[in-house]
């Protein structure tokens, strides 16, 4: 069975090279991003029948009941949630704005919670599935990574969970 695959911050990076292994492997996906034209760029030459895009703005939790209720709709199922949206602030900590940690936390921290909070009861009735977390993200040494380093947790029980 093929599975589907709900990748956010699929328009770049390391969202992109998911997607495109998925993809490679006959898996569906399900390719999430703020910017759903950048996103549909990165995929021209896939078959529409293998690929969703779903405009998905993490850090707002009505977008992530929707993403994943579409994706849900147009696949059936979710079999492995990427949650791979987010950013880093880098450089001196007490030069960052309140509003700019609070939006790193709201797509960082509270992204992933809504994401999780929406796929998770799919993957219960489905009584399979996967989430994955981008930990790649790290602060340099003697920068501060803000607060992202601080909120994921790096062992084999999160990166794993069904």
């Amino acid at each position: 069975m093929n599975k589907t695959w709900f990748i956010t911050g699929a328009g770049s990076g390391i969202g992109t090279g998911i997607a495109k292994a998925a993809l490679r492997a006959g898996d569906r996906v399900v390719a999430t991003g703020r910017n759903l034209e950048k996103v549909r760029n990165v995929y021209p030459d896939v078959a529409q029948e293998n690929i969703a895009f779903v405009q998905l703005d993490v850090a707002n939790e009505a977008q992530a009941k929707a993403a994943v209720d579409e994706a849900t709709k147009r696949f059936g199922r979710i079999d492995v949630l990427v949650n791979n949206a987010g950013y880093s602030l880098l450089g001196n900590f007490e030069q960052m704005t309140t509003a700019e940690i609070q939006q790193q936390f709201a797509t960082n921290f509270y992204g992933v919670a809504h994401v999780m909070q929406t796929a998770l009861p799919v993957m219960r009735r489905q009584r399979s599935g996967h989430i994955e977390q981008d930990f790649v993200r790290q602060p340099r040494s003697g920068e501060v990574n803000s607060f992202q380093h601080l909120t994921e947790r790096k062992d084999s029980k999160c990166k794993n969970a069904t």
